[in-house]
């Protein structure tokens, strides 16, 4: 594995201070009025511990998703992650650095890094498609059930509603139970079928 020094990524995109402040103003300051303006509900939170390490995989349909992550979970989380072309700019480094987004250049780097940061108690949100699919859930890659079971953290489902095309009326996010297992292929199987039901259920 490699060490917390070495993690580029993470130097380079995570807890900047001015990130990390104008995320404390936007989401404590400003986030209940943008929660009570969008009737924004949140479901499900009994099943995200208050603290220590949490791996939480979602749905992904748009760049808006991590927003409303960050005013759904009451504590600093990252972000895991976004391709390597939005960390090329000034402007959109910014923007990833607000929401304290992890780079992701490869399959091992992003493993080593995401070990690293549930090893430090970090509340982690992933997107298992590894790319945005905004007519609905789209193929998960195996990396996050690899990681469950390298670690031996299970994986909190998440699915967030109001980004997805068709989706109407105010936008919600809800957890589900944590899910965990032993083989990557059954256990990526398991976890998207928890997040799709979780998209079904009538809140």
């Amino acid at each position: 594995m490699t060490t917390a020094s070495a993690l580029r990524p993470r130097t380079c995109a995570i807890d900047r201070p001015l990130g990390t402040l104008a995320n404390r103003l936007l989401v404590r300051g400003a986030g209940p009025l943008i929660r009570r303006a969008r009737s924004f509900r949140v479901m499900g939170s009994d099943n995200l511990p208050a603290a220590g390490a949490v791996l939480i995989a979602a749905n992904h349909a748009a760049f808006t998703d991590s927003a409303w992550m960050h005013l759904a979970i009451p504590r600093r989380l990252v972000v895991a992650g976004a391709k390597p072309r939005l960390f090329r700019s000034t402007a959109t480094r910014a923007v990833m650095a607000l929401g304290n987004v992890l780079r992701v250049d490869d399959r091992d780097s992003w493993l080593d890094d995401v070990t690293d940061l549930l090893q430090s108690g970090r509340c982690v949100v992933t997107y298992p498609a590894f790319g945005r699919h905004p007519e609905g859930l789209g193929p998960f890659r195996p990396w996050v059930a690899e990681l469950s079971i390298a670690t031996g953290q299970p994986i909190v489902p998440a699915f967030i509603h109001g980004t997805t095309v068709g989706h109407t009326g105010p936008p919600w996010v809800a957890f589900g139970a944590a899910v965990s297992g032993s083989d990557p292929t059954d256990l990526t199987g398991t976890l998207r079928s928890a997040i799709h039901t979780l998209g079904q259920t009538p809140w």
